[in-house]
């Protein structure tokens, strides 16, 4: 991997475990490690469980997601995670007919460890949507974020009614990032006419976290021309060295973000944090 990575080599690196259009699967009390790309990729898949698993890769091997979900009914439950990229990115790049805006829906993270990675992510690919995610009682440590949710105007979709509550956060890089920008996050940017994959972030609650030791609080960056709304952030703490930074979002904060450094709130175009 370092190698590969210094040389600028374009490598098309093979995936441990794909399983498509699969039902009714169960994984359980695995430990996958140093796979070159993802290690287990459920894709398009329904009424799924994944449980005591352990996935295992260098902290700075690029692309080495831990589990990468798409499909609906899906739980995941007792893992400990600890990669280079994603420690879960759930995935929706393709339209369901028979569920619009809700190709992967319907999914369960409780009772898991993430070590390094990327963090509990959704996207970026949500053109399909993604509905109906409860994560709970979860515990990050030294992940570069912890909340995740990436995507952008080419491959952006509906995602909305989103759970996340129980969560303890120790020395990550960003506590929550919720960005319509991927995988750069502009200074300024002028709306755009709203088209069939234009982001559409909504009614994500945020309840009972704690972090200590974040680099920062993180960011919420919707578009202009479709910002984020209806993001509620409940009985949160965060401890970070820099602030959140609201742009093109609305959302609500009870609780309270302390900062070594500079405001906790960081509010640009069209940001309301209260």
């Amino acid at each position: 991997f370092r190698a590969a990575r210094a040389a600028g080599a374009d490598m098309a690196r093979p995936k441990m475990i794909v399983l498509t259009d699969v039902s009714n699967l169960t994984v359980t009390k695995l430990t996958l490690q140093n796979s070159p790309s993802f290690h287990l990729v459920p894709k398009q898949s329904n009424h799924v469980v994944v449980d005591g698993v352990t996935i295992r890769a260098p902290a700075d091997s690029p692309n080495t997601d831990g589990i990468d979900p798409s499909g609906r009914d899906m739980l995941f439950q007792n893992l400990t995670v600890d990669v280079g990229d994603d420690n879960i990115a759930i995935k929706s790049g393709r339209d369901d007919p028979a569920h619009p805006g809700a190709a992967s829906a319907n999914m369960v993270v409780r009772d898991c460890t993430f070590l390094h990675g990327h963090g509990l992510s959704i996207g970026s690919e949500t053109n399909g949507g993604v509905q109906n995610l409860l994560a709970e009682n979860i515990t990050f440590r030294d992940t570069k974020t912890a909340i995740r949710i990436k995507t952008n105007r080419d491959k952006g979709g509906p995602v909305r009614d989103l759970v996340y509550r129980n969560i303890k956060m120790f020395d990550v890089g960003q506590a929550i990032l919720i960005t319509d920008y991927y995988p750069r996050v502009p200074d300024q940017d002028a709306p755009q006419p709203i088209g069939a994959h234009t982001p559409d972030i909504h009614h994500i609650s945020i309840e009972h976290v704690t972090a200590e030791g974040a680099g920062t609080a993180g960011g919420l960056y919707g578009v202009p021309e479709r910002p984020l709304h209806d993001i509620k952030l409940v009985d949160v703490t965060i401890k970070a060295a820099k602030g959140m930074t609201v742009r093109n979002a609305s959302a609500t904060l009870k609780g309270k973000i302390e900062t070594t450094s500079g405001p906790a709130i960081i509010t640009q175009e069209r940001g309301e944090l209260t």
